[in-house]
């Protein structure tokens, strides 16, 4: 069976917050299409650290979509116990659609069923970025990043 799969090699890097994965990420803020990034964690010696990149989908200029069937199935082949979801916004408008909204919803539910803490959603457009989880958006807020 063929993948397609666009992976990044991570090194168990430490988490701190969305800022950092921006700056990991802001290059997407060039690029002429939408994509959708998923960033699984797991905790290692006392720590968030990072074990999982990929892009999960490529959309075109106003959309993309997301299989999130694929989706969870790699967090979990991946060992993820938490993860963030991330996608761009090649117009640089950098707010949340209501689509974005309710997608955050959904992927936020099934994060619940399946015990994977949801830590943000996160949208890169131009020089800026906008966190579910900084504004308020996600309803489990206990999970800081």
């Amino acid at each position: 069976m063929m993948r397609f799969t666009i992976k990044e090699k991570v090194q168990g890097k430490k988490c701190a917050n969305a800022a950092d994965i921006y700056r990991t990420m802001r290059g997407l803020s060039k690029a002429d299409q939408e994509s959708f990034w998923a960033f699984g964690f797991s905790f290692y010696r006392k720590e968030r650290c990072e074990i999982f990149r990929e892009c999960i989908s490529l959309g075109g200029m106003h959309w993309v979509f997301t299989d999130n069937k694929i989706l969870f199935r790699r967090l979990l082949i991946a060992g993820a116990d938490s993860w963030i979801a991330l996608h761009n916004h090649p117009n640089e408008w950098c707010h949340p659609s209501e689509k974005d909204k309710e997608h955050a919803g959904i992927l936020e539910r099934v994060s619940n069923l399946l015990q994977l803490h949801f830590l943000d959603y996160m949208i890169v457009a131009g020089e800026k970025y906008y966190s579910f989880h900084e504004n308020g958006l996600l309803n489990d807020q206990k999970c800081l990043l």
